[in-house]
């Protein structure tokens, strides 16, 4: 009794310093992703405006805003987006109200949650052929924490965030079934329904993974089918009837119109472009012609092209994407200093002892190649939703490089081993200080333009105007500011039928609001400017204002709203 309390008293001793360890990385993880949440970004995106719009409407009347019941796939925009965020978002609403803390609440825990179970996920994936193993799953777990990627990912409403949590999930209870409790194998298959409902990716990242899994532990598989037929047979049947659903529903139908535009596979991308070097040859055998250039060739072309693209160093290291909502500008998806630690780690899979043990490898190579497929296939490889899946492999890597390095300096010479761990430091200082004022100081100031900063001041003021005019005109259509109307009035979703008219749907399957009530959406019509016939406010940016009408500034203008830090000006000027 007395040696196993001993042993007890140790083994608790032991984990202290990993336990307090992970327990500082997740609050440094959770600062990052809220400080100065309410300001930086400094406003909701369209989308993060829909989803939080939608999760309203969800609670209130049980429908989306265009009327559909309970929908896996709801149109939005025409973009047609997945319903899993809303879903979680619903609680949060309900407790918290409508808003933007509430609406991106979901995210900011599930990145903070991330970080405690991919320490545990690599956890399951050890080997103990070094001393340094048992660092692995916290240091995975501190590059996942400061990571600018998830950070990013986290501050926003953003569904690839939450689909890249419930994926972990789903991975970790695999895991933990095979290994010890069977049981979890149920509440996995369900998680990896909820991710292909919460993000478009997921929908083909879900199913490579799990072919991945299948044959990397088929053994495994084999084992437990013949133990736990019931529970097998059992996770089978939700995974099977919860991917019918998503078919049986439409979402197949709605991914037809949204990869359509998207996809490198598309037919009429490439027409001009066989036509254009076609006729070059066109003196000579149609043959040669389609030799020379076809679309298969085009496709692998571009499909190359979209690799390297997806891992080229602008976008890992240096700017990230050309999504303004999405990257930021002069900070890439990862750390400079990660690059040689990605090298380390990958060399470090192929050595005599590894940290991870043989499934684990696979597993980690299986993801990240899994990640890979859906940026390259659609036109904006550089993506950073699209690619997320891989901020876990690329966590996980970096942590396998700087324990590679350091059992690698554990037999060297104390000067190098000193001049290499200063070295260290000041390369880690400056990128992490660097990465901290780009994104927390510079970017809130300078990359305001990218975020619809006047949407909300926007809507306060023409509902502060709104009973002194009998016809309100907006300038602007394309970036939905409806939506915004719609999330800051907390409007009735009773009410959209009769209040809410859209456009017909575009070529590109898009469709935006024409009029919400008194308020008309799209191009001025400057007639009604010189009619004394009804009360009518027009707004619109500075830049958009014809010249011939700049004169009625003087007499007309009602309110101007302008930022500091922005070019952007709007006008209110009524008849």
């Amino acid at each position: 009794m007395a040696s196993w309390s001993l042993s007890k008293v140790k083994s608790v001793l032991n984990l202290q310093p990993i336990s307090l360890g992970l327990s500082i990385i997740v609050l440094l993880g959770l600062f990052l992703r809220v400080f100065n949440f309410q300001t930086n970004p400094v406003a909701l995106n369209r989308d993060e405006t829909s989803i939080g719009f939608t999760a309203h409407s969800l609670l209130k009347t049980g429908k989306d805003e265009h009327g559909v019941s309970w929908p896996i796939n709801y149109q939005s925009f025409g973009d047609w987006k997945l319903i899993g965020y809303p879903i979680f978002d619903l609680p949060f609403v309900a407790i918290l109200g409508l808003s933007e803390f509430s609406t991106r609440l979901p995210s900011i825990l599930a990145g903070t949650v991330l970080i405690v179970l991919v320490f545990f996920l690599v956890k399951n994936l050890l080997t103990n052929f070094s001393p340094y193993h048992k660092f692995l799953p916290l240091l995975s777990a501190l590059f996942l924490a400061i990571s600018p990627w998830s950070v990013h990912l986290s501050r926003l409403a953003y569904e690839a965030n939450l689909a890249l949590f419930l994926f972990v999930i789903a991975c970790l209870l695999f895991i933990l079934a095979i290994k010890q409790k069977p049981i979890l194998l149920l509440p996995s298959s369900f998680c990896l329904i909820l991710t292909m409902i919460t993000y478009h990716s997921y929908q083909i990242f879900t199913p490579l993974m799990l072919v991945g899994f299948l044959i990397i532990y088929r053994d495994e598989f084999l084992k437990f089918f013949k133990k736990q037929k019931l529970i097998f047979v059992s996770a089978v049947m939700i995974f099977c009837i919860g991917l019918s659903l998503i078919v049986l529903v439409g979402t197949q139908n709605s991914n037809t119109i949204k990869f359509s535009g998207l996809s490198v596979f598309s037919t009429d991308l490439y027409k001009d472009q066989i036509f254009a070097n076609r006729n070059y040859l066109s003196n000579q055998p149609t043959l040669v012609s389609r030799m020379y250039v076809n679309r298969p060739v085009l496709i692998l072309e571009k499909l190359s092209s979209n690799f390297f693209k997806a891992l080229s160093a602008d976008f890992l290291f240096f700017n990230g994407g050309a999504n303004g909502s999405h990257d930021t500008k002069g900070l890439g998806k990862l750390f400079l200093f990660q690059a040689p630690l990605l090298l380390l780690g990958v060399w470090s899979l192929f050595v005599p002892k590894p940290f991870l043990n043989s499934k684990g490898k696979k597993v980690l190579s299986v993801w990240f190649l899994a990640s890979l497929v859906a940026p390259v296939i659609t036109l904006e490889p550089a993506h950073a939703t699209r690619f997320s899946p891989s901020i876990i492999p690329f966590a996980i890597t970096s942590a396998l490089g700087l324990l590679y390095l350091f059992e690698k300096l554990k037999s060297s010479a104390k000067k190098i081993q000193l001049a290499v761990f200063t070295a260290l430091i000041i390369f880690f200082g400056f990128d992490l200080s660097r990465a901290f004022i780009t994104y927390y100081l510079v970017a809130p100031i300078r990359d305001v333009d990218n975020w619809h900063w006047y949407a909300k001041p926007l809507v306060e003021k023409i509902d502060q105007l709104n009973s002194q005019y009998q016809e309100i005109y907006f300038a602007g259509k394309t970036w939905s500011p409806y939506i915004y109307f719609l999330f800051y009035n907390r409007f009735d979703s009773n009410l959209l039928q009769t209040q809410l008219i859209y456009d017909p749907v575009d070529y590109e399957g898009f469709q935006y609001a024409k009029k919400l009530g008194k308020i008309h959406f799209g191009q001025i019509p400057w007639d009604l400017l010189y009619k004394p016939d009804a009360k009518r406010l027009f707004i619109i940016k500075k830049t958009e204002l014809p010249t011939d009408k700049q004169a009625f500034l003087q007499t007309n203008l009602v309110y101007t709203l302008t930022h500091p830090n922005s070019n952007v000006t709007w006008y209110f000027i009524e008849n």
